[in-house]
């Protein structure tokens, strides 16, 4: 009897260690989780490139106005009020950043009120900026708001900064001890953390090769049409900065739908990560291409005119015709159209529709015309 009652108190004691063990872990698991996520949502990183980029806002706003002031003309006001906006919507940004953030609301009270003299700030600006035209004084007073708009931005966005700067890494020790707490725990919770590790590894490489895809034409590897855009945007405002002319080429396999239908799906694929090969070969350094259509090209030529565009293409044109084929089509003859457009001079980002639309109709031309030509836009 007192061994059944030693063995019953054993297998109690046992259990209520179990049941402890398995509390602890628990708890410690549920605020490892609960500081991952909190970790996660407050997206410190994302927050801290934001608040990097709003601090360039000031310099643009003190350059558009500096511009105006040089030259008060209509289209550098208009500058200056997108600017403005601009600067309006990255404080919104980070006021909504602010509300994911998990940040003391104490840490950061004299920064929201040096966002809402901000706001103040901007609003007498923009006024100004509306009679600027028709007002010297206004024109005077500039400016001087404009230096007390940077300052403000500069002091408000390098104190938030430091907060989430601090946040982090504090968010950092934290987890680390809390690693540390589920390794000595079990080696159950090891497993557990290794498998969080992995599929938290798992996760980013998923985000990196969706961001990847979401730029690049996953049967050629080229840029596709998303990225063509933001690079066409970019280039077009440097070459509008730098004053230099900008061309871009749409180019077409001539006939590929015929090629599919004669050799199939497959071999029409081999045909096009060749074209896309060569052309890479093919173009400059400076230059990017970008598959945006079944068989459908594109080429951004920087700081290249008419002439250079022209010579360039005729190369690509050339280099196509006598390009090896695919050993199920190597008795199928290709050739290209391209259509070109260009920008001489007055270049801007907002000119690159206009500009694939222009080169689209020499494209459409060129193939009207018998193929296996070069057309540039009148």
């Amino acid at each position: 009897m007192a061994n059944t009652y030693h063995h019953r108190g054993t297998y109690t004691l046992v259990a209520l260690a179990f049941m402890s063990l398995i509390a602890i872990v628990a708890f410690t698991a549920t605020s490892f989780i609960g500081n991952a996520r909190q970790h996660i949502g407050a997206d410190y990183l994302s927050f801290a490139g934001e608040l990097v980029r709003a601090q360039q806002g000031g310099r643009e706003l003190r350059q558009a106005t500096e511009h105006l002031l040089d030259h008060p003309e209509q289209e550098h006001r208009q500058q200056l009020l997108q600017t403005i906006w601009l600067l309006d919507t990255r404080r919104d940004s980070i006021r909504r950043y602010l509300t994911r953030s998990h940040l003391e609301p104490d840490s950061y009270r004299h920064i929201e009120k040096e966002l809402d003299q901000l706001d103040d700030l901007l609003s007498r600006f923009e006024t100004l900026t509306e009679e600027a035209m028709d007002s010297d004084s206004s024109q005077r007073s500039l400016a001087s708001l404009a230096t007390d708009i940077d300052n403000s931005q500069a002091f408000a966005y390098s104190e938030l900064y430091q907060l989430v700067l601090e946040a982090s890494a504090e968010r950092q020790r934290q987890m680390a001890l809390l690693n540390r707490v589920i390794i000595v725990l079990s080696l159950v919770v090891l497993l557990v953390m290794a498998g969080l590790l992995i599929a938290i590894v798992k996760i980013i490489g998923q985000k990196a090769a969706m961001q990847r895809l979401s730029l690049t034409d996953d049967l050629t590897g080229l840029d596709n049409r998303r990225a063509l855009t933001q690079q066409a945007k970019q280039g077009l405002a440097l070459a509008k900065r730098q004053h230099h002319p900008y061309s871009i080429a749409l180019i077409d396999i001539d006939h590929f739908k015929l090629l599919n239908d004669r050799y199939g799906h497959p071999v029409g694929d081999q045909v096009l990560q060749q074209v896309a090969t060569t052309l890479r070969e093919l173009v400059r350094h400076m230059d990017h291409l970008a598959r945006v259509g079944g068989e459908e090209f594109c080429l951004l030529m920087p700081n290249t005119d008419e002439a250079g565009a022209r010579q360039l293409c005729e190369r690509l044109r050339q280099g196509i015709a006598t390009m090896i084929m695919p050993e199920a089509a190597d008795n199928a003859q290709l050739t290209i159209s391209i259509g070109i457009a260009c920008c001489a001079d007055h270049c801007s980002a907002e000119q690159f529709e206009r500009l694939y639309s222009e080169a689209d109709q020499a494209l459409y031309i060129a193939k009207r015309e018998g193929r296996n030509r070069i057309e540039v836009a009148s």
